[in-house]
């Protein structure tokens, strides 16, 4: 079964599938290869790996988002030190991300 470019389904022996991409300079990309019959899609392979790489990128940015932030704290801390912190606490959440007290 051959997908096209523009959605179209088509069942075609393999070898045509790969002969008519190569003539629109496009590639049989297997998109499953247990099925039956094989299901191939006929597509920019560049493009593709470019979509790949993006959407990986993505996810790599939205899971650095949940950092986890630590805030220590002395017993000794001043007043306007512990308010410090309590806005830098505040801004993390904020943010998403998650925040660990400790103290020294």
């Amino acid at each position: 079964l051959r997908v096209a470019e523009d959605g179209e389904k088509e069942e075609v022996r393999l070898s045509n599938a790969v002969e008519e991409a190569r003539e629109q300079g496009l590639k049989v990309v297997v998109v499953a290869a247990n099925a039956k019959p094989m299901v191939v899609r006929v597509m920019d392979f560049g493009k593709l790996l470019k979509d790949m790489q993006a959407k990986k990128k993505m996810q790599a940015k939205k899971a650095k988002a949940t950092d986890t932030k630590e805030l220590r704290l002395g017993f000794n801390i001043g007043q306007h030190d512990l308010e410090v912190k309590l806005k830098q606490g505040r801004e993390f959440l904020e943010k998403g991300h998650k925040l660990k007290l400790s103290t020294r």
